[in-house]
């Protein structure tokens, strides 16, 4: 089913609302709704060309998701003055155990203009972690923050990279995290 959204005022509808003008289309397909299922297919991809809510304007973002015989893929792509991102998640489903990989190049979050600081301060870092579980007592992470920044107008901070492992299984909790020389082991 494909869906086109060329100008929708939606402040027509809203009219106490700060929500306004919405530009954007989405298509989707696929089969079954057993999602663990290797019969189960989706392709679904959305795109949002302009968005206007209060006074911020989010545009060029797209999200596209595909399922086929247990493989999925999830990818998030932004890139206006709020948010300059690409995300994806990969993942192997099955019925015993799925594995997941998530990355993140979090290029600019503008978080003065998201009205989350006082001042003028922007973020940047790339994420990557794998996952391991069997859906039911055995889970498995690894995963990094790195090339993190914080910039402000005149000063960018460059905090040191983060890792992190934690294990949990019916006989043994496990994590460990290290920045810089500061190590953190949890076990039980």
């Amino acid at each position: 089913a494909d869906v086109d959204i060329p100008d929708l005022q939606l402040h027509h509808f809203l009219p106490n609302d700060c929500i306004y003008k919405l530009s954007g289309w989405r298509k989707a397909g696929g089969r079954g709704t057993d999602l663990l299922s290797k019969h189960t297919s989706l392709r679904a991809q959305t795109g949002i060309e302009h968005f206007r809510y209060s006074q911020w304007n989010v545009d060029s973002v797209y999200v596209g998701a595909n399922l086929k015989q247990g493989k999925g893929f999830v990818e998030l792509n932004s890139q206006n003055e709020l948010l300059d991102i690409n995300a994806c998640v990969d993942v192997e489903v099955d019925r015993k155990v799925t594995n997941a990989n998530f990355s993140m190049d979090l290029r600019k979050i503008n978080l003065y203009a998201l009205k989350l600081t006082q001042a003028p301060l922007s973020a940047s870092m790339v994420l990557h972690f794998d996952g391991e579980t069997n859906l039911k007592d055995t889970h498995q992470l690894k995963g990094a923050i790195q090339a993190m920044q914080l910039m402000m107008p005149d000063t960018t901070y460059h905090p040191v990279d983060l890792e992190v492992e934690a294990v949990m299984n019916p006989d043994t909790i496990f994590a460990d995290a290290k920045a810089g020389d500061l190590v953190l082991k949890v076990s039980s």
